[in-house]
């Protein structure tokens, strides 16, 4: 097998870098010290940067979608906007607390 490029984490930066360096015609490696996913929260939301990344691949209205939903359930839940991190699909929900 040829290997042009070693991504190092099968984590969300590391997949999508792959799946970005495939598109472009390049044939990434991934390789992870782990058997399997790890169910423990990462990050607590995302960043602007992943999120355009995410709407030029076409999942704009799948993120908006999620943002909206989970927008809403810290609003109901915490009676303020303050704070609110969306999590992307499939995500454990983050808790805030408030200070």
């Amino acid at each position: 097998m040829d290997t042009e490029v070693l991504v190092v984490g099968a984590g969300p930066v590391g997949l999508l870098l792959a799946a970005e360096l495939r598109l472009a015609g390049v044939r990434p490696t991934v390789i992870e010290r782990l058997a399997q996913p790890s169910r423990e929260q990462k990050a607590r939301g995302m960043g602007s940067l992943a999120s355009e990344a995410l709407r030029r691949r076409g999942l704009g209205a799948q993120l908006a979608a999620h943002h909206e939903r989970d927008f809403a359930d810290f609003r109901a839940a915490h009676g303020s906007d303050k704070g609110h991190f969306a999590c992307g699909a499939g995500a454990p929900r983050a808790r805030a607390h408030r200070t």
